[in-house]
């Protein structure tokens, strides 16, 4: 199955570049095995720093578009995890020094990966970011409504959860 660009214009080099580390990963696995998907460090930042380009391209996108991007990471095998390295350091970061654009940038990663890798972990991520919101005081309610606005349905849904027990059914399969 040949890993396919997403159809618009924005954000063309930062897709082109993760679809090669993609494809790269896809020739390789073969020979390497799961050691295929680790990169060289100053590379895996590239990777990582091309994944949080892509957060911003879809926070900015239209609807269509925001499921063209989704769907070009629900294809792939090697980058929905970098969506979780980019939003794991936007909530580290968001637990550091309590600024609301990283709370919102976590969101964005986390809205984007849509669940696909293990939605129970990302569920958790999202109860961890509302109870370090709590926490610092921020009333998180808003960030969090104003990213589901951009995300699928189900993430909505998750996004609107503020405790368990969650229903994560959707997310099988």
């Amino acid at each position: 199955m040949e890993f396919a660009l997403p159809e618009f214009e924005k954000g063309q080099e930062t897709f082109a570049f993760l679809a090669e580390i993609e494809r790269r990963y896809r020739r390789e696995r073969l020979r390497a095995g799961s050691k295929a998907k680790f990169l060289a460090d100053e590379e895996e930042a590239g990777v990582v720093a091309a994944a949080q380009a892509a957060c911003e391209v879809y926070a900015a996108a239209s609807e269509d578009e925001r499921e063209k991007i989704r769907n070009f990471f629900r294809q792939s095998y090697s980058l929905r995890h970098r969506l979780n390295c980019v939003a794991g350091q936007h909530a580290q970061q968001f637990g550091v020094d309590g600024s609301v654009e990283e709370l919102r940038r976590a969101l964005i990663a986390l809205s984007l990966e849509d669940g696909q890798t293990d939605a129970r972990d990302t569920f958790s991520a999202l109860i961890g970011l509302r109870e370090r919101s709590n926490l610092l005081r921020i009333d998180a309610d808003k960030i969090f409504e104003n990213v589901g606005q951009i995300s699928s349905r189900r993430m909505q849904r998750l996004l609107r959860q503020k405790s368990e027990p969650v229903d994560l059914s959707e997310f099988a399969g």
